[in-house]
């Protein structure tokens, strides 16, 4: 859409103009505000004119106290359009929460440590409960503490055979392990829970080691350390994730008056992007700083940018932040600037808390909404409305999907999606609704631990092959410093080199250079890898531990970790193509007329011409939205806080409001007497082409 060429009456102009004289109010009156405003409204230009407001407002006096902004962001990609759209500035930090935090509690050594130790002794507690109640732990909890103590000894003193012959089967298990066998034969009889056991048991030792270490003030263990490209927590070893670091960040705050204080002092003032998708824990920081700094008569303003209805992620706070944040001043923002008035019109009878938007412009061109109920063979309809909307790769056409299977269908790597999917770890409980962030998630940080670690060799490989590339984002920055240009160019001529038809080849040739003498490259390796594999069996492995190698119940059959292998092997063999496809999804590069989504993965964004296939269910829950459709022009919002009730009409919403001009919704199936809510929201429902 061409937004520059469409009128803005005088009227409305004024009118928005009013919203940031009221955020200007908040400012002198030092009140904390959040400012709510649905879908096309203009949130993040708002965000940026508050920061160039304050700025304005108090600029000589930040500089002059050696003080800043702090701009949060919900992703990577939110903080660099942000700091794009700024330009140069040095009185404004711009960066996602993990990093913010990181920034400010990691100086904070001497509470982490305690933390981490209160953290290390949770979980051995943890641990022991299940070996103390655990079924899988029964025929551990028949020996005495001496045969217990024993059984800890001898392990450990195999711990590197134990490690070479924990996946063999179990014949082969126990014929490496004819001591324990003997000494503990009814152990043994089952080896799965064998190894369970024996790994719950090297893991209170490791922590308690851990423990140890820290008491000692063990050098290796007097930090804490928090590494964004990674996902997953190593306590042993003082590495935390992505959630341990809100986790203590919450709790170091929630203690420590004084860094309160600092927080407050350091940036007087905080806003905050998508307030609605950000952890609770944050909330309940931020608020924990207003209160104090109020308490002790210091400048400490949050605002927060957001709509609530536009929460679809169950870790963002959503609905709930009302009860955590008190006392804040409301700014309300009703115009949009995104969508066709039919479409503003549409989204409006799905919000249900008395938000109604209008177009912001006096006219907008002409657009096309409707909605079908039949079922359809997806490929002839969107033909159809390829030629209807004149589709080509100027106008693109959006396709929603429902299922992540179809998604990655159409995107050109099932492979990859199916290998996840079929996975054991996904097959247990819940963890099925993990796939869709852990594998199609355009921002990297909620990719799943396998999966990210994937991700980084591939966007390795294709940052090697752009010359817009910093080296900083292949190099660690600190090992370039004593580098020489010719031996820089050496070694990315070395690199560059590596090539490989397959995943497996390509990371075969990886490390067929590893450990060969040459220090610059192997270190190269282990910050884009892992430093914990050093070869293409050990990367093997790792996706088997963690996929794979592990029952929740009985023990495997044997035959059972030769096809964990074959799949392991067989995800490996495919193509590089392949694989470039599904970094073209997560890197959001994909080419094409027509480009698939999940509903999610659309968040934040706008498109011209949307189509979105819906049907009854979502994932495991079968009635999703037919129980939507059902109550869709309902304003019951307090009855649906917390229900899927509440999360459908969030997710239609955003759906619905991604699309600017163009917005076709096709639902599969059977509408049946919930004709009447439905054709009240969408009016004239068809059912034919």
């Amino acid at each position: 859409m061409n937004y520059e060429s469409l009128h803005i009456s005088p009227e409305n102009i004024a009118r928005e103009k009013q919203v940031f004289e009221d955020i200007s109010k908040c400012i002198s009156n030092k009140k904390s505000w959040v400012f709510d405003a649905g879908a096309g409204a203009g949130k993040t230009y708002a965000l940026i004119q508050t920061l160039k407001l304050i700025i304005d407002l108090t600029g000589r006096d930040l500089k002059k106290h050696n003080q800043k902004i702090l701009c949060i962001t919900y992703t990577n990609v939110a903080a660099d359009e942000i700091k794009e759209r700024l330009g140069a500035t040095t009185l404004i930090d711009v960066s996602t929460i993990h990093d913010c935090v990181w920034n400010i509690i990691a100086s904070h050594q001497k509470q982490l440590i305690e933390i981490h130790r209160e953290k290390l002794l949770h979980e051995v507690d943890g641990i022991k409960r299940s070996l103390e109640t655990e079924k899988w732990a029964e025929k551990y909890r028949i020996l005495s503490g001496e045969e217990q103590s024993l059984l800890l000894e001898i392990m450990d003193s195999k711990k590197l055979i134990y490690y070479k012959h924990k996946r063999d089967n179990a014949t082969d298990f126990r014929a490496e392990f004819t001591d324990i066998n003997e000494r503990f034969p009814k152990l043994l009889s089952n080896v799965k829970n064998f190894n369970k056991v024996i790994d719950c048991l090297f893991r209170i030792k490791n922590y308690d080691e851990t423990i140890a270490k820290m008491d000692d003030s063990d050098r290796m263990f007097t930090k804490v350390k928090y590494d964004a490209r990674f996902n997953d927590d190593r306590l042993e070893k003082m590495r935390i994730s992505h959630d341990t670091l809100l986790e203590y960040t919450q709790k170091l705050v929630s203690m420590n008056d004084m860094l309160k204080q600092i927080i407050c002092d350091q940036y007087p003032f905080v806003l905050v992007d998508e307030y609605q998708d950000t952890n609770p824990l944050v909330i309940q920081m931020l608020s924990s700083v207003d209160k104090y700094a109020k308490k002790i008569a210091h400048t400490f303003l949050v605002g927060y940018y957001g709509d609530v209805k536009q929460n679809i992620y169950d870790k963002g706070v959503g609905s709930n932040f009302r009860s955590i944040h008190k006392g804040l001043e409301r700014v309300e923002k009703v115009f949009n600037r995104r969508c066709s008035p039919e479409i503003i019109s549409i989204a409006n009878k799905i919000r249900n808390d008395g938000l109604v938007q209008e177009s912001i412009y006096e006219e907008f061109p002409d657009s096309s909404v409707s909605l079908y109920n039949m079922e359809v063979d997806r490929q002839n309809f969107i033909t159809a409305y390829t030629k209807k909307w004149n589709i080509n790769n100027k106008n693109k056409l959006h396709c929603f999907e429902l299922t992540n299977e179809r998604v990655a269908e159409q995107s050109g790597f099932p492979e990859i999606y199916n290998f996840f999917k079929n996975s054991k770890w996904y097959k247990i409980g819940k963890r099925y609704d993990f796939l869709r962030d852990h594998v199609l998630s355009l921002d990297k940080n909620k990719l799943g631990v396998v999966q990210k670690l994937l991700f980084r060799i591939l966007d390795f490989r294709y940052k090697l092959g752009h010359d817009a590339t910093m080296l900083v984002d292949v190099f660690r920055e600190k090992y370039l410093k004593d580098v020489n240009i010719l031996t820089l160019r050496k070694l990315l001529e070395k690199i560059q080199n590596i090539s490989g038809e397959t995943f497996e080849e390509y990371v075969t040739n990886i490390f067929n250079a590893y450990r060969k003498g040459d220090d610059k490259y192997d270190k190269c390796i282990d910050y884009v890898v892992a430093e914990e594999i050093k070869s293409y069996q050990e990367l093997k492995q790792f996706v088997l531990n963690k996929l794979f190698y592990f029952s929740e119940n009985e023990e495997d059959p044997d035959e059972d970790n030769q096809e964990s292998e074959e799949e392991v092997d067989n995800l490996f063999k495919i193509s590089m193509n392949t694989f470039e496809l599904w970094h073209d999804f997560i890197t959001d590069t994909c080419i094409g007329e027509v480009i698939y989504h999940t509903y999610h993965s659309t968040k934040g964004r706008e498109f011209d011409n949307v189509i979105i296939f819906m049907n009854s269910r979502f994932g495991r829950r079968k009635e999703y939205f037919s129980n939507l459709l059902k109550v869709l022009p309902d304003k019951n919002e307090k009855q649906e806080v917390g229900t899927d009730l509440e999360s459908a009409r969030n997710l239609l919403y955003v759906a619905v409001t991604r699309a600017t001009k163009n917005l076709c919704i096709v639902y599969l199936d059977d509408l049946g007497e919930d004709i009447q809510p439905v054709q009240t929201v969408f009016g004239e429902i068809k059912s034919k082409l």
